[in-house]
């Protein structure tokens, strides 16, 4: 990613850090202008030329304005180069990541909360930013400052002070290797129990009436606070780390002063050099402390940089369990689905979920999916929109193998109604659009479909009225009836409703399948209900009981056989009388 990012903005960072240079540069002049003028007065003093004095100091005046207008170009260029830049990667990062999320399938997000995929665009990628911003900033500027000065101390003052004087900033180096391995392992535990906690967080906060409703408000107080513990734990160790680190490298910048205070004072008393010059080499020790220094910055903001990249790479390369074959096929219409001998296991669980099924949906059908509770329906529904990776041979669509056909394509000609379904806090109208660009008229007629209409039109901004966060402003039917709207407005030609009205009173969801069985005539219906009574019109229903097809056929047909189907049904009609 960073090398992707540093290929195509190499020329900004490039005229940044020249930049940055220049104001180096200026900066080093300085000093030496400054040790110049000192020595320039006490010359003119001691020959009384008070008219030529000020005419040097005027020039020496004007030089250091000039100096300071240079510095201050400079410091605007690299600044709008460099950070300019390192805000660009932010939002470059954000991009690919969120894309990243949006093509990785199911099995991905098993594997990571919601909380720890934010800490990834929030914590991590700020931590990168920091990086490729003051990072490169300051181990350009450290890197070329400190060789700079060096030269400065040595050429214009004295070699043999200079070497004296930077005997302990050397020591720098050595505690920042010690130091280095520590704070990038300690990031990492910090970014991994923040990821914890935010994740903890989110969910608690989604699930606040749950908790309420079986008041479990001291349970999960608990439970955040030994979360918030553990973070505060590796927080305080990286603290302890810094508090040890920072002083130490500062005691030992301090050091050289006292060793040019000694050798320096007593090189200006012998006459070794002048008081300008003292003046100057002091400046420039100065200067040099902050680039010794900044080492101790460096390596701290590169070290949580490359712990959070390593995060974030974690998240670039998973790849999709559902490997696309680069000569897929794109299809432009679903006449037919065929499942034969479909066994099917969860990734990463050896449990079968599925078992020698074989199922035939024929365009134009009628189809319901009934069973026990865990017995696969929802799972089959997921395999023929290709979310899963599946045995070549065993779904076929339009007589192709689903391995050979895109994903997407497959998921364009299907509306697929799950039964957890979502709504953003936004319009109703957004909800049932995703952003495409259809119609008030065809949103209405949409909702009509789902039944649904009619209360939304009572509402105070009728279709554009906000529903909330996951759209809790609504009741549990509302909520499934705007997602099965969601469905109904796509030109598509199968349409699966994952138990997605059981919400509803039974009622009201038969008369809303009927509805949809009337107007959609020509589209492929499938329907997977724990209500047997909407499917007595089903072409065909399929019934499920521990992963395995155990009856098919019409409703007649299946009451007939007296078997799971008939029980089935035979309780729920008693239980609804």
């Amino acid at each position: 990613m960073v090398k992707e990012f540093f290929k195509r903005s190499w020329k900004y960072y490039l005229i940044g850090i020249i930049a940055l240079m220049a104001v180096d540069v200026a900066q080093l002049i300085v000093p030496r202008i400054m040790g110049l003028a000192i020595d320039k007065v006490e010359y003119f003093t001691k020959i009384r030329d008070e008219a030529t004095m000020m005419k040097g100091i005027t020039l020496f005046v004007l030089w250091i304005i000039a100096l300071a207008t240079g510095v201050f170009l400079g410091r605007f260029v690299w600044r709008l180069m460099i950070i300019g830049s390192a805000r660009r990667f932010e939002r470059y990062a954000l991009r690919i990541l969120f894309e990243k999320l949006l093509y990785l399938d199911p099995a991905f997000f098993s594997k990571y909360s919601r909380g720890e995929l934010m800490s990834r665009f929030t914590n991590d990628v700020r931590a990168v930013w920091r990086m490729l911003a003051g990072g490169v900033v300051i181990s350009t500027d450290a890197t070329f400052m400190g060789i700079m000065t060096i030269v400065m101390m040595g050429k214009f003052v004295s070699w043999r002070l200079t070497w004296i004087v930077i005997i302990p900033l050397l020591f720098i180096t050595v505690i920042v290797l010690l130091f280095g391995k520590t704070i990038h392992k300690t990031f990492a535990q910090v970014q991994e129990s923040f990821s914890q906690l935010s994740g903890f967080t989110e969910e608690s906060i989604s699930a606040v009436r749950i908790i309420k409703g079986f008041s479990a408000m001291g349970k999960f107080e608990d439970m955040f606070n030994d979360k918030a513990w553990t973070n505060l734990k590796a927080r305080m160790k990286l603290v302890l780390i810094s508090g040890i680190f920072w002083p130490l490298i500062a005691f030992i910048g301090r050091s050289s002063s006292f060793l040019s205070l000694y050798f320096g004072g007593k090189m200006t008393i012998s006459g070794g050099i002048s008081i300008g010059d003292f003046v100057s080499f002091n400046t420039y020790l100065g200067m040099l402390v902050w680039p010794m220094t900044a080492i101790g910055w460096v390596v701290n903001i590169i070290q949580q940089g490359t712990a959070s990249l390593k995060r974030i790479n974690e998240v670039l390369k998973a790849q999709p369990m559902v490997k696309e074959k680069d000569d897929a096929v794109e299809i432009q219409s679903i006449k037919d689905v065929k499942i034969s001998n479909l066994n099917f296991c969860y990734p990463d669980d050896d449990r079968i979920v599925l078992e020698d099924i074989n199922l035939d949906i024929s365009e134009g059908q009628f189809v319901g999916i009934v069973g026990t509770v865990g017995s696969g329906k929802s799972t089959l529904a997921k395999l023929v929109l290709k979310l899963f990776p599946v045995e070549r041979g065993r779904i076929h669509i339009n007589g192709i193998d689903i391995n050979d056909i895109k994903g997407s394509s497959i998921r364009k000609k299907v509306a697929y109604v799950p039964q957890e379904g979502f709504l953003f806090s936004d319009t109703i109208y957004r909800n049932v659009t995703l952003g495409e660009s259809y119609s008030e008229e065809e949103v209405k007629n949409a909702l009509k479909l789902a039944g649904i209409l009619d209360e939304i039109e009572k509402l105070p901004q009728g279709i554009y009225t906000k529903v909330g966060e996951r759209g809790l402003t609504l009741s549990g039917g509302q909520r499934q009836r705007v997602m099965i709207a969601r469905a109904l407005i796509r030109k598509a030609d199968l349409y699966i409703f994952d138990d997605c009205l059981s919400a509803v009173d039974p009622e009201t969801e038969e008369e809303i399948i009927n509805s949809l069985r009337t107007t959609m005539k020509d589209k492929t219906l499938v329907v997977i209900t724990h209500r047997l009574k909407v499917l007595q019109t089903a072409d065909v229903i399929y019934v499920l009981d521990k992963g395995k097809i155990v009856e098919r056929g019409t409703h007649e047909k299946l009451m007939g056989k007296k078997g799971l189907y008939y029980d089935m049904f035979v309780r729920q009609t008693a239980m609804e009388n």
